[in-house]
């Protein structure tokens, strides 16, 4: 059951990160208008299981007055509303405070700051630090969220918004997949890049949180869709949508990326990688085979 829907307002963002598993950056496309939001949020509401509401990008700072619109409109809905953020905004104090005291007055209930090395040269001075430092001053919860080396990959660590908590600081893993794919990989040890024919996200078979894209496609993980909300409604979608009987989920959740694999093989892919990243690879010699279902292109770098 979905408890958690996060609003990807932009694909644009201020930073450029090799990391990146929607393939940000200041140039990416797609942003998302007020009356689509409001639609998202409507149709939110008639579900009945969604108690969260996530706004994050890109970067949602980068249309601050939909931001603001967005958790208005949530918060009088009675969701509980989060914002995840890279905290570039923070330019100094006075910029992080007039930028955090709105949302705080709106009623933001907490804020993720992406803060690591894959963001910033030096997280201890970064503008997500400046940030991170401002809303707790001003007793807004507020989580520094830190991606974990890829050396340090663990394939059953959840993603961190699908917890809930009040730690002041969460890490979640490196996924292969997106730009870290095509950046990172190379750079792995062998050792490190272990062959392993399962999901590590189980829950996939039942998600707990999904989010939706400018484009309107409802993700259960990055690139996998299970629809899109402009043609179908978001409910719907969520009540009809049977992910075992998926083209890509149904497979996956049989036996994993080697399963999807083997299903729909169209080109030799090599195995002995990271989970995410070899089923990055399968997925992205799929494209045109399901546009719809496997979307939007950008997020496979395209």
């Amino acid at each position: 059951m979905v408890t958690n829907l996060h609003i990807l307002l932009t694909y644009r963002c201020t930073l450029k990160c090799d990391h990146c598993d929607v393939f940000g950056s200041p140039q990416a496309k797609g942003v998302l208008s007020d009356q689509r939001v409001y639609t998202i949020l409507k149709e939110a509401k008639n579900i009945g299981s969604i108690q969260w509401i996530f706004f994050e990008g890109g970067e949602p700072f980068l249309f601050y007055p939909l931001l603001l619109k967005g958790i208005h409109t949530a918060k009088k809905m009675g969701f509980n509303v989060g914002v995840i953020t890279n905290g570039s905004f923070a330019r100094n104090e006075e910029y992080a405070i007039k930028h955090l005291i709105p949302l705080i007055r709106l009623g933001l209930s907490r804020l993720y700051v992406s803060n690591d090395h894959y963001h910033y040269k030096d997280p201890a001075s970064s503008p997500a630090m400046r940030t991170i430092q401002v809303a707790r001053q001003l007793n807004l919860e507020t989580i520094e969220v830190q991606v974990v080396s890829p050396i340090e990959i663990s394939a059953n660590t959840e993603p961190f918004f699908s917890k809930a908590g009040t730690r002041e600081c969460a890490t979640r893993n490196l996924m292969l997949l997106g730009r870290a794919a095509k950046h990172l990989v190379p750079g792995l040890p062998d050792d490190h890049l272990t062959a392993n024919m399962d999901c590590p996200y189980p829950d996939l078979a039942d998600p707990k949180y999904v989010s939706i894209d400018p484009y309107g496609y409802l993700h259960v993980c990055q690139g996998i869709a299970l629809g899109n909300v402009w043609k179908v409604p978001l409910s719907d979608l969520l009540i009809d949508t049977k992910p075992a009987n998926h083209p890509i989920l149904g497979p996956i959740l049989l036996g994993g990326p080697g399963e999807l694999d083997r299903v729909y093989r169209t080109q030799p892919i090599q195995v002995s990688k990271n989970p995410c990243f070899y089923c990055f690879q399968v997925r992205s010699s799929l494209l045109d085979r399901f546009p719809q279902y496997l979307a939007p292109r950008q997020v496979y770098g395209l």
